[in-house]
């Protein structure tokens, strides 16, 4: 049986494309990792948007970084909003990026601290795969990897907890799909809120 990754998100719904659940990797977590020195951790506190490594691949332990992460770094900080600076969690000397898999378009996981910057942080996602690609047509077939952690989310006891999306599906429907279901967190953060000030 064969397996055609490139028409991985043919057929199924926005729903299907994206997976949520909580996560305790939230942006503190990764500020207090192994791999974060002292002046690493001062810098990336700072930023509200952090590309963040897989912890290990295969028999190489250490943190890396799917290929592209530093060319989408590039890209994302021109279009950066003021304000909103992109940090990468690993030293410049302990950077590394591996070909993760050959027939995705794997990006590096981004950990926001606000729900507010999660459209800006897609739109540059998006668009930075769009610009890989040169083709409309290719958008649609071509298939995406991409896992956005939100640390800011709000529940009716008041805990901060954060939430893990990830997306695998067509790049044409990254966009759209995070946008739906953002819009469905902005509801419930502001019914929640409304309830707490009932």
């Amino acid at each position: 049986m064969s397996h055609d990754h490139s028409h991985a998100g043919e057929g199924r719904t926005q729903t299907d494309l994206l997976e949520v659940r909580e996560t305790e990797r939230d942006l503190t977590y990764w500020h207090t990792r192994p791999f974060v020195s002292p002046a690493l951790r001062a810098r990336i506190e700072k930023a509200p948007i952090l590309l963040v490594p897989q912890e290990g691949f295969r028999d190489y332990a250490g943190p890396v970084f799917p290929v592209g992460t530093e060319e989408m770094f590039r890209r994302a900080q021109e279009n950066a909003p003021a304000g909103g600076p992109f940090e990468v969690c690993i030293s410049d000397e302990d950077y590394k990026e591996l070909a993760l898999h050959e027939s995705l378009f794997i990006v590096a996981t981004i950990a926001i601290g606000s729900l507010v910057v999660a459209p800006i942080v897609v739109n540059i996602v998006s668009d930075f795969l769009k610009g890989k690609l040169f083709s409309p047509a290719k958008e649609k077939t071509a298939t995406a990897k991409f896992t956005l952690i939100v640390s800011e989310t709000s529940t009716k006891d008041a805990k901060r907890r954060a939430i893990e999306m990830k997306y695998e599906g067509p790049v044409d429907k990254l966009e759209p799909t995070f946008t739906a279901r953002l819009g469905e967190l902005k509801r419930l953060q502001s019914d929640e809120s409304d309830d707490k000030n009932v």
